[in-house]
């Protein structure tokens, strides 16, 4: 019985790994292996109590061969099993699940779950970031803009003074109306030089 189930695992095992879908399982399979497995530790017990060294590590060594092989049959299927999630969730494809047991087909639909979580959270985060980048956009936008005031000077300025502005200097008369930097037309303002009309927000050319 324990070498017919090597023979049949092992068999399984190659069968699958030269096939890069999912081959069909013998019914009730991993249940079955379970099955013969525990017989098996039965009887390695039996042994162990009747001192039968060699009959124990028989069993023994023949029981840890059987699980390394269906856990790396278990291992090769999963990475398939995963493959064919990233496919629906990515490319919209429907895979064949006619060949998943019950038990893989329910970790067929967990791995899908969490990838569309992953998606949909990736979705939430790059909304995120966009209204974050435009935020800050906006916000420099606001920081690149300067107060300037609209002003009408109350009196003369002589010849010979002339008021440096961005533009350059300029020789003002009375009831010149010029557009200034408000801090520039504040000062004015408060010396009794000009009286301020109107302030304007004006964007600075990078």
């Amino acid at each position: 019985m324990m070498d017919d189930l090597e023979i049949k695992i092992s068999s399984i095992i190659k069968k699958q790994k030269n096939s890069k879908y999912l081959i069909s399982l013998p019914e009730n399979f991993y249940s079955y292996v379970e099955e013969n497995i525990k017989v098996m530790k039965d009887e390695m017990a039996k042994y162990a109590n009747e001192d039968r060294k060699d009959e124990y590590m028989d069993i023994k060594d023949k029981i840890e061969k059987i699980e390394k092989n269906l856990k790396d049959l278990k291992m090769n299927r999963i990475k398939i099993i995963f493959s064919m999630a990233l496919d629906n969730v990515f490319l919209k494809i429907n895979p064949d699940t006619t060949n998943l047991t019950s038990q893989e087909f329910e970790i067929y639909e967990r791995i899908k779950e969490i990838l569309n979580d992953y998606l949909m959270n990736k979705k939430i985060e790059n909304v995120e970031i966009k209204e974050e980048k435009e935020e800050k956009i906006e916000k420099k936008v606001k920081e690149s803009k300067s107060n300037y005031s609209v002003v009408r000077f109350l009196v003369e300025f002589p010849n010979n003074e002339k008021l440096n502005v961005f533009e350059g200097e300029l020789i003002i008369s009375k009831e010149d109306i010029v557009t200034l930097p408000s801090k520039l037309a504040i000062l004015l303002n408060k010396k009794g030089y000009a009286e301020i009309v109107d302030t304007i927000e004006v964007e600075d050319v990078q």
